[in-house]
């Protein structure tokens, strides 16, 4: 584990509840997800007549046989409302099912989101708290060593830069992880074959951003620059203009805005490589998996077609999720540079007691 990361828990632990209630969210957003991709296949069974007559209400044999029940009792309930009501009333039921699950889907992640906003601003503001308390300690002979704009630098770009992208771990760990999970689980139980394939394109999270969090921290230095030049030129801007110095100065800003230029696009570069990749991958799935699972369709016909349907639904719904694993990887690591800037001040020993 990174060491700045250790650091942090401690901030992060005094909302334990928070952490907790967002993980707890999470797992049934992910839950929920999945479901909505599985529950449009009744309903496209009975839009295109495919669900199977059952008039005899089935009996629930045990765990193992979830899915045979589940999807007899759902047709046995579907051939009872068409019977009694017509067929406007079987479809309307089945549409349901899908409102109510999308519904839950969103209200959790509402809930999820409620919870981590709750923790990044408390942390947020722990953070500075303790920062300030520390640098209004520190000694005169500190700052004369250093510039001040690299300590505001810190004191409110880089403690942001924290909150902003710090807590995407908790979305990288739990959330898109498991909607993953649930989503393969689910497609290994509509067709094991065909995950199968999957698992040979599923996409992989490039390592462009391994060597991200060097060039995030020389960035984040490069900005404490600016402030520098920018709150001496400020401060001593009669000296500046006494002594026709404002060239020199100008050349100064402007040599320290093409660096960060070079290390900003860089650094942009590399993550707006992150979610395209993932996507032209998971493309690639998706087309493999349409020729693959056609054949299975249509030449085998060991697939119903509305199943499939699903199944490559379910199979996209992997893209978003892995796309933002990739995205957070990235911001993990600009986060983590920043943490190291912050830590770096936090553990300044001062030296007159």
């Amino acid at each position: 584990m990174d060491e700045n990361l250790k650091k942090i828990i401690p901030f992060a632990l005094k909302y334990k509840k928070d952490i907790v209630m967002n993980i707890f969210y999470n797992i049934f957003y992910a839950f929920f997800s999945t479901l909505l991709m599985v529950s449009m296949i009744p309903t496209l069974n009975v839009i295109f007549g495919l669900n199977e007559k059952i008039t005899k209400e089935p009996v629930f044999k045990g765990i193992g046989e979830i899915k045979s029940f589940s999807e007899d009792y759902l047709n046995y309930k579907v051939t009872q409302l068409t019977a009694d009501k017509g067929f406007e009333i079987a479809i309307l039921f089945v549409i349901s099912i899908i409102i109510i699950t999308a519904f839950l889907k969103n209200l959790t992640n509402y809930f999820a989101s409620y919870h981590v906003t709750r923790l990044k601003n408390g942390v947020l503001k722990d953070l500075r708290e303790k920062l300030y308390n520390v640098i209004i300690h520190l000694p005169i002979s500190y700052y004369s060593e250093r510039r001040k704009g690299d300590v505001m630098s810190r004191m409110l770009g880089d403690v942001n830069e924290v909150k902003n992208s710090f807590f995407q771990i908790l979305e990288l760990v739990v959330r898109e992880p498991l909607t993953i999970l649930f989503s393969i689980a689910t497609m290994f139980i509509i067709s094991p074959k065909l995950t199968l394939f999957v698992f040979l394109f599923i996409p992989i999270i490039s390592r462009v951003g391994k060597n991200l969090k060097l060039k995030s921290t020389k960035a984040q230095e490069e900005n404490g620059v600016q402030i520098s030049i920018l709150d001496e030129t400020l401060s001593g801007l009669k000296v500046v203009k006494g002594f026709n110095s404002e060239n020199i100065f100008i050349s100064k800003f402007n040599t320290s805005l093409n660096r960060l230029l070079r290390l900003s696009n860089s650094i942009g570069n590399k993550n707006n490589l992150a979610s395209p990749l993932s996507e032209f991958l998971g493309i690639l799935t998706i087309a493999t998996l349409l020729w693959y699972g056609g054949q299975l369709v249509i030449v085998d016909k060991s697939l119903a077609p509305t199943t499939f349907i699903a199944y490559i639904a379910l199979a996209y719904t992997i893209l978003t999720p892995a796309k933002e694993i990739s995205k957070a990887s990235y911001q993990v690591k600009s986060g983590l540079a920043a943490a190291e800037r912050v830590f770096s001040l936090l553990e300044q020993e001062n030296t007159i007691i």
